[in-house]
């Protein structure tokens, strides 16, 4: 007899151990695992019992698994303006992943137009090994921030 159970790495496992009954008489056991909840992963448990002399072994398997996304984070302003005569320059990023470590290199962008508009999003995403996906973006915003120019003119008469 076998039993399956999905774990989250780096979180604390509790066996509940088995109950086994012989004749209406609790049965005692010994148990051993190699579970490391620190590493992806399938572990068991290993319940070794004894009756009439003759020693059973129960299994019960864990899978460790990483359903955390990554941890994405934009450098400078999310919402970036910008005068209409000047181009954007990147501001930076940084990712890390709870279980893969630092991803910044593995963070991919592309431009998404706004339709109908000089301004744009950039999307950012990044996804860890065990496909867990993280995205964010930064808008940018095209305004005339070109403050007016006014001469006057002088009167000759004065």
């Amino acid at each position: 007899m076998s039993s399956r159970f999905i774990h989250y790495h780096f979180k604390n496992y509790k066996d509940k151990g088995i109950n086994i009954t012989y004749r209406g008489k609790e049965v005692k056991y010994k148990q051993s695992t190699n579970l490391d909840t620190s590493k992806l992963g399938e572990y068991e448990y290993v319940y070794q019992y004894s009756i009439n002399d003759k020693i059973h072994y129960t299994k019960r398997y864990i899978t460790v698994v990483d359903t955390t996304k990554p941890e994405l984070i934009l450098k400078g302003d999310i919402n970036t303006i910008l005068d209409y005569s000047q181009e954007y320059n990147e501001d930076g990023y940084t990712s890390i992943d709870s279980y893969d470590g630092e991803l910044t290199d593995k963070v991919k962008s592309e431009i998404v137009k706004e339709k109908n508009s000089e301004n744009y999003k950039i999307k950012y995403s990044v996804k860890d090994l065990s496909n867990n996906e993280t995205i964010v973006y930064r808008n940018i915003i095209y305004k005339d921030l070109t403050p007016p120019e006014i001469k006057l003119k002088r009167n000759i008469n004065s």
